[in-house]
């Protein structure tokens, strides 16, 4: 019904009896936002009307007797004091206090009739007669403070109604202790002052996402003034875009509680800005209405700056992919060089230098290559170039695959360029020595290839069941250049070599890979 009407908000606060028991409720609704000092106001005016209401008790018990005064006066959970109109009532001793003043200040009921509303008031003279000058003028409440018999300061409100019995004006003080609604108070200025210290945009939607609370923040980054966005639909005003329609984010802020994303807002003067939005759902204990608290960090120049290093990495992507398609094809004209002038060389230990030579720039060729096709440009998968490499080879070599089986049993594991390159050169050497020398006169074999990745330990084993490595050759020490280069490039990389000869020839390189 209310929303047919066209009521957004909607504030109320319950009226009480003297036991604080309550008994109505003053309620105020609204085609838009109620502002805090309006809801102020309505507090204000329920507890007058509480205030009224005691008062009336208290008047209609003193003309009915003594004991309905007495039943009345003692059942209120408000202080009373009762003295006569005098024109020096600030000095007026009491007629009569109820056991919760007594309580408050810590006096007993004898005390305090020996005692005015000099005695208990924490105000200099000359202040206390002046907020008693309030009341003449028909300001029947003010604050003030109470002082305690041990000295203790006790904030008030304090209200003072003249009533007239039998002839005799009398005055009821009515004193409600308020020193959880200062404390309450004092901490809301303080999240207020802090809430306005900070730059971001915060503020409160309604469950129509009308605006209930623009702070300082928000009126900085979007330039409307709190007058001009309390009640505006936020979406309406900011001209919001969302990554996701707004109705699966309001799903999900009720579900989970939040919500996080980027959202796309326009500023009063039409510049667009980015903001970093943080939802959350609020609910005031049994009220309840919905609110949605948005908490918007401005990242616009964030994102340009990241647009820009978006931009200039793509370029140096492109650039390194240039480099690494050059170097690439630069090995492979080296190999193809080395190729053709192979045909004229007669003397096969030099024709084996030269095929040695063209396969360890294909070997480089192909990490290159690797390395331009990969999404990262640092690391290339060691396994597919592994079996890539060892193909290459049987054809560098022309290894019948009816004679010597190669099996190749690889992970597929990233390397970083720094160690993919030496690596890559140790294959090319171990496979190579095998595809040359194990398998004279057309022998029948087999070559094994196992890589893989263990404990933060990677394993390389290239093995092969020919005639075995010669048992007087240390491999550490040896003329042969390619075994020279596995030692040499092994160093490079912290590998350690092993070589097994129980069942023809077993390199095994074990390495940790380095951070680079």
């Amino acid at each position: 019904m209310a929303h047919k009407m066209g009521l957004v908000s909607f504030a109320g606060y319950r009226l009480l009896s003297p036991d604080r028991n309550p008994i109505g409720v003053l309620a105020l609704s609204s085609k838009h936002p109620i502002l805090p000092h309006e809801e102020k106001l309505l507090e204000d005016v329920a507890n007058t009307a509480s205030y009224v209401i005691m008062e009336g008790l208290v008047e209609e018990s003193l003309r009915e007797g003594e004991e309905k005064f007495r039943e009345v006066f003692n059942n209120a959970n408000d202080a009373l004091f009762l003295l006569k109109f005098t024109k020096k009532q600030i000095d007026e001793h009491f007629m009569e206090v109820n056991d919760v003043a007594c309580h408050m200040l810590n006096y007993t009921h004898d005390e305090l009739l020996k005692m005015s509303p000099r005695d208990i008031d924490a105000s200099n003279p000359s202040e206390l007669a002046g907020k008693w000058e309030k009341f003449y003028n028909g300001n029947s409440i003010i604050e003030t403070e109470h002082i305690s018999k041990d000295g203790l300061k006790i904030p008030v409100e304090l209200n003072v109604r003249i009533f007239n019995i039998g002839g005799e004006e009398l005055i009821l003080a009515i004193s409600r202790d308020i020193t959880e609604r200062k404390k309450a108070d004092k901490n809301l200025k303080e999240q207020a002052r802090l809430i306005n210290l900070t730059h971001d945009a915060i503020f409160v939607r309604d469950q129509d996402d009308r605006i209930t609370f623009w702070n300082q923040g928000a009126e900085k980054t979007y330039g409307w003034s709190q007058e001009e966005a309390l009640g505006k639909i936020t979406h309406d005003l900011l001209q919001t875009q969302f990554p996701i329609h707004l109705e699966q984010i309001k799903a999900e802020v009720l579900e989970h509680g939040r919500w996080e994303g980027d959202l796309t807002h326009i500023r009063r003067d039409g510049s667009q800005i980015v903001v970093s939005s943080r939802w959350s759902l609020q609910k005031n204990g049994d009220d309840e209405r919905i609110r949605f608290l948005e908490i918007n960090n401005d990242i616009t120049q964030r994102k340009k700056a990241e647009e820009k290093v978006k931009q200039s990495l793509k370029e140096k992507e492109m650039l390194l992919k240039e480099i690494h398609h050059r170097v690439k094809n630069n090995l492979m004209v080296i190999s193809s060089l080395l190729n053709l002038q192979s045909q004229y060389v007669k003397d096969q230990e030099v024709l084996g230098m030269f095929k040695e030579t063209q396969s360890r720039a294909r070997s480089m060729a192909i990490i290159h290559e690797r390395l331009y096709q990969s999404e990262d440009l640092k690391t290339i998968d060691f396994g597919k170039y592994i079996r890539t490499l060892a193909m290459e080879l049987s054809r560098t070599y022309r290894v019948s695959p009816d004679l010597v089986k190669l099996h190749i049993n690889v992970e597929d594991v990233k390397l970083d360029i720094n160690t993919s390159i030496p690596l890559g050169l140790i294959v090319n050497e171990l496979v190579s020595n095998s595809m040359k020398h194990a398998f004279p006169d057309g022998r029948n074999g087999e070559i094994d290839i196992d890589f893989y990745l263990k404990d933060d330990v990677y394993s390389l084993n290239v093995c092969d069941n020919g005639i075995g490595f010669p048992e007087d050759l240390d491999f550490r020490k040896t003329e042969s250049l390619g075994l020279q280069l596995v030692n040499t490039l092994s160093g490079q990389i912290d590998a350690t070599v092993e070589l097994d000869r129980s069942q023809g020839t077993d390199f095994i390189i074990k390495f940790r890979e380095t951070e680079y």
